[in-house]
């Protein structure tokens, strides 16, 4: 994978108004000097699959009212995704990315305004999840769209099963988000699948967890590289506040090899303090902590400001023995 597409936001990268906030991405101030300019239309590409196979699930007309089709839809496979996401393609393939729908439309008594209507489909609902939490950020879910969903003034996106969909405007006054919370909502309804449930989230204890903050990152979760794929939510105590994380591994034993290997990468940044299935530490600059327990096959942690009890009390609340 290339070392570019693990950081830049997708959506700035075709000089979109970003989903998140701009502490994850660092192409988020280029962008914000282009949202003038408005929507970008894709580089023209030859469809390699059928159109008309996702097209299907797009929005009926009626949902979308005073918008017209300013192109024909075209579809991107991992082969050519990188034509519309130049530099960050390698991440979405990355999460089990199959195909997507990308749709231009102008408004009819504005022709100045602009949305792009992109349908993915990710093959599985974690795939779907991940990419839908990467450009979440740290920003939680507020959207009863699908699965879940977020907005901002210019952007709405959801996951529904397999499927990560989002709608994108040059208009950043929000009225236009807002009128497409229909064709959203029509949309979910239309796309095929079971929903996207995920055992992993379900495991995460309930007390003090930050609805809709669960996220799922493929690499340097939290600033550590030695984690590679994992899950995390963020837990509130008062003004304390923490970040769960969970590493799934083949079996315990992995975890632990894991764990020694962040114990690693922790030298000279962090205080560090670990036994056989744990770990603590305290960070030099700041004085943050970290807790981290092997949980059956996972590798759990917590690092923040929460009390050393609080800490503990979530990470024991994991189940000891749980499926990946």
């Amino acid at each position: 994978m290339k070392t570019s597409a693990r950081k830049p936001s997708l959506l700035n990268s075709m000089g979109f108004s970003a989903i998140l906030g701009t502490a994850l991405f660092a192409a988020a101030a280029a962008a914000l000097s282009r949202r003038a300019e408005g929507i970008r239309p894709a580089r023209p590409s030859a469809p390699a699959a059928p159109a008309e196979d996702l097209a299907a699930f797009l929005p009926p007309a009626e949902t979308l009212p005073d918008w017209i089709p300013a192109a024909s839809p075209s579809v991107f496979t991992p082969k050519d995704l990188f034509e519309l996401i130049d530099g960050g393609a390698d991440l979405v393939i990355e999460y089990g990315f199959r195909r997507l729908l990308h749709a231009e439309y102008r408004r009819a008594s504005d022709p100045g305004t602009r949305m792009n209507l992109d349908l993915y489909d990710m093959g599985t609902a974690e795939g779907a999840f991940g990419i839908y939490s990467y450009e979440r950020g740290d920003r939680p879910s507020n959207e009863e769209v699908g699965d879940e969903g977020v907005s901002l003034s210019s952007s709405l996106a959801f996951r529904r099963g397999r499927h990560y969909v989002k709608f994108e405007t040059n208009d950043l006054s929000g009225t236009t988000i807002r009128s497409l919370r229909p064709a959203a909502l029509r949309l979910a309804s239309l796309l095929p699948g079971p929903p996207g449930r995920l055992e992993i989230l379900e495991l995460l204890p309930r007390e003090g967890l930050v609805a809709g903050s669960a996220r799922l990152l493929l690499h340097g979760p939290l600033g550590f590289e030695s984690l590679g794929k994992t899950w995390l939510a963020d837990y509130r105590r008062g003004d304390r506040r923490g970040t769960l994380f969970l590493c799934p591994h083949e079996s315990g034993e992995a975890a632990r090899a894991k764990m020694a290997l962040l114990a690693e990468e922790m030298q000279g940044r962090w205080a560090v303090k670990s036994a056989a299935t744990s770990l603590s530490g305290r960070r030099l600059e700041d004085g943050e902590t970290i807790r981290v327990r092997i949980r059956g096959p996972f590798l759990a942690g917590i690092t923040g400001t929460l009390q050393e009890t609080e800490a503990d009390g979530i990470l024991e609340a994991l189940p000891a023995e749980s499926r990946r």
